[in-house]
C-alpha cells in the first residue's frame, strides 16, 4: 500500500550462533569428557608418563571423565620427539583405569598384520601368541602375553567381540596394552581429534573398557 515503508530486518540477539568448538573440545563433549590442562614435562619419568606407561614426549591435549566415573577414561594427544626415529609426529592415546583387571594377566593386542610385524611385537614384549580357539578372531587380532595359557582361558566371547570391534577394518592402526586395571590404546599412525574414524574408535574402546569381568562360579 502507498505510504508503507519496508522496515529493516531486525536482528534478534538470542539468535546469534555460538562460535564453533575446536576439534579437541568437540571430541570431549561428544564423549562426555572434560578438557583438562595437560601435565607438565615430556620425560618418561614424569608422574603422568610413569602412571600410564607413556614414552617420552609432551602431552599437548588431555580430556578425561569425571573422577567418580568407573572406569576412568582419558584421551591424550602426545608429540613425538624429533630425535626419535618414527613415522609420526604425534600419537593419540585412549586410556581406561578399571577397578579390576579385564583379564588376570598382562597382555597386548593389535590387528593382525604382516608376520614380520608380529615378530617385532613378540621380541619387544617377550610374549607368546595367544590362541583363543576362535580361528576367526585369532586370524584378525593378535594377542600377546607372557602367560599365554592363562590369557587364552580368559578371552571370553564378549572380550573377543570387543577386541574385534576395536581392531575392525577401517579403524586407525594402534596397539592395546593392558596390565592390572589399566587399558591403553596407542595409535601407530597420526590420528587427530578431527579424524572421522575417531568417533567409532572411541565407542569401541569404551565398550571394551566397560566390560564386566566374569566371576568364577
Amino acid at each position: 500500500m502507498a505510504g508503507w515503508r519496508t522496515l529493516p530486518a531486525m536482528r534478534w540477539p538470542w539468535r546469534r550462533r555460538n562460535p564453533p568448538l575446536d576439534p579437541w573440545a568437540e571430541l570431549a563433549l561428544e564423549h562426555g569428557l572434560n578438557v583438562q590442562t595437560p601435565p607438565e614435562g615430556e620425560s618418561e619419568d614424569t608422574p603422568f608418563h610413569e602412571r600410564f606407561g607413556l614414552a617420552a614426549g609432551r602431552v599437548t591435549h588431555l580430556a578425561e571423565s569425571d573422577a567418580a566415573a568407573t572406569p576412568q577414561l582419558r584421551v591424550a594427544l602426545q608429540t613425538v620427539p624429533s630425535d626419535v626415529r618414527t613415522r609420526v609426529a604425534y600419537r593419540l592415546h585412549l586410556i581406561a583405569e578399571r577397578p579390576e583387571p579385564l583379564l588376570p594377566t598382562a597382555w597386548r593386542a593389535r590387528a593382525a598384520g604382516h608376520p614380520l610385524e608380529l615378530q617385532v611385537q613378540r621380541n619387544s614384549s617377550g610374549g607368546d601368541v595367544v590362541r583363543s580357539g576362535d580361528d576367526g578372531f585369532d586370524a584378525a587380532v593378535h594377542v600377546l602375553s607372557r602367560e599365554a595359557q592363562a590369557t587364552a582361558a580368559a578371552l571370553t566371547p564378549d572380550v573377543r567381540d570387543a577386541l574385534a570391534a576395536l581392531f575392525a577394518s577401517g579403524r586407525p592402526a594402534g596397539t592395546l596394552v593392558a596390565g592390572g586395571g589399566l587399558l591403553r590404546w596407542t595409535a601407530d599412525e597420526e590420528v587427530g581429534p578431527s579424524d572421522p574414524r575417531v568417533g567409532g574408535l572411541m565407542d569401541a574402546f569404551k565398550g571394551l573398557a566397560h566390560l564386566e569381568v566374569l566371576k568364577p562360579a
